[in-house]
């Protein structure tokens, strides 16, 4: 008894869960074709039915040198714990060198504000 009282608490817990995700999925497919039909007018891609195939030339041309791979993103994870630690101590008053500065001749980052 107390173990059929149990599935139907789980049948009507997961009910609502298939709900939503049916919901999520269908909003999901709505939010995909009003992008793809607004880039119909000739901004971003030429031709959206090409995104599988140039998706997986990017993967095969990635793990064509793992190595190389794994190198990025080992320079990414300390490039983030570097701006992290700098961000923390800027917060706590003390004083760090710039993470990274701006290339001679940028004009993007002139404004005082930037510095602060």
């Amino acid at each position: 008894m107390a173990e059929q009282s149990s599935r139907q608490s789980e049948a009507s817990q997961s009910q609502p869960d298939t709900v939503q995700m049916a919901d999520i999925a269908a909003r999901s497919q709505r939010i995909v074709s009003e992008f793809l039909s607004r880039q119909q007018g000739g901004a971003g891609m030429a031709d959206p039915s090409k995104i599988g195939e140039a998706f997986f030339e990017m993967t095969k041309r990635m793990m064509a040198d793992p190595g190389k791979m794994m190198q990025a993103q080992a320079n990414l994870w300390q490039d983030h714990m570097a701006l992290w630690q700098n961000a923390t101590q800027r917060m706590m008053g003390q004083e760090t060198a710039p993470a990274i500065e701006p290339a001679k001749g940028a004009r993007r980052f002139k404004d005082s504000e930037w510095d602060d």
